[in-house]
């Protein structure tokens, strides 16, 4: 989970290194005296629950600089990139390649909502703060609980296997490898501890085998079977989600109004035999109509 995610956020950062104007907080040039500027250093992180920043983003420093003329620097593990920034009250916003990260900034703590779209909560201390706690996290983060059939886990449920929409399909179902179930905070379906993801909810859907051949194209493939399918596996051992497989699975027909699909299944932790065990492979072959 922690690699997935700083991955995730080293795409970010190399998307947003375009150049970034100003929003002048300070209009009028020359020195300034506002107390906010300054060199906020990363202190605690939620991805589930909040927990030490260095203990998710150790391959360099992680800060918040806030600049005059609204610059400013936001960098996560090491990847810098220009950001601007506006403070109203303590409403802060810091923006880079024109997509909005929403913060607050009170009394030397920088508490972001999420950093530019993706769910990840980062509180920063300025230099020479002293905050009134020695956390500046919130302290009302939910334990995980036991519930029904599962461990509840950042929003992820783990149960015993259950059938699930192929993409946006309503005719087309496929069972979960046991332990799998939806994780709200990534939008896809994974193990209680996030080692595998399937991107089921991001499933291509195919018309016909002609459109299977396009999108497969010229890629480096192995072939194989999953149950009675015909299915194509692509490696990317370098994909930002982790090292990852995807299928290619054409049905031989139509099944549920449909020629075949491609499934995208990531291991965090860059094995890729996670991403082709038996357990994956049974839940390709039990695609069938809804």
């Amino acid at each position: 989970m922690k690699r997935l995610t700083a991955l995730a956020l080293a795409v970010m950062m190399a998307l947003c290194l375009a150049a970034c104007g100003g929003n002048n907080n300070n209009e009028g040039g020359g020195e300034t005296t506002d107390p906010n500027l300054g060199k906020y250093i990363g202190d605690q992180v939620k991805i589930f629950e909040w927990e030490p920043i260095e203990d998710v983003y150790s391959e360099g420093e992680n800060y918040v600089e806030l600049k005059a003329d609204g610059q400013g620097t936001f960098c996560v593990d090491g990847k810098a990139t220009p950001i601007e920034w506006k403070l109203e009250g303590e409403n802060l916003t810091l923006t880079a390649a024109g997509q909005d990260c929403k913060a607050t900034l009170k009394d030397g703590v920088i508490t972001t909502d999420d950093i530019f779209g993706m769910d990840v909560a980062i509180t920063f201390i300025k230099e020479g703060a002293q905050p009134a706690t020695t956390s500046a996290a919130p302290t009302d983060s939910a334990e995980p609980t036991d519930e029904n059939s599962g461990t509840e886990t950042g929003g992820a449920t783990a149960g015993t296997g259950e059938a699930i929409a192929v993409g946006d399909a309503e005719t087309l179902k496929m069972t979960l490898p046991s332990g799998f179930s939806f994780n709200d905070g990534w939008s896809c379906y994974s193990d209680p501890d996030f080692k595998v993801a399937i991107w089921a909810p991001d499933a291509n859907l195919y018309d016909t085998a002609e459109d299977i051949a396009f999108w497969l194209g010229e890629k480096t493939y192995k072939e194989t079977t999953c149950g009675d399918y015909k299915v194509y596996m692509v490696e990317d051992p370098d994909n930002f989600y982790g090292a990852s497989t995807q299928y290619f699975v054409d049905f031989g027909g139509e099944v549920g109004g449909y020629a075949g699909c491609s499934i995208l299944v990531s291991s965090s932790g860059d094995n890729m035999e996670e991403t082709q065990s038996t357990a994956i492979q049974e839940m390709i072959a039990s695609i069938a109509a809804a």
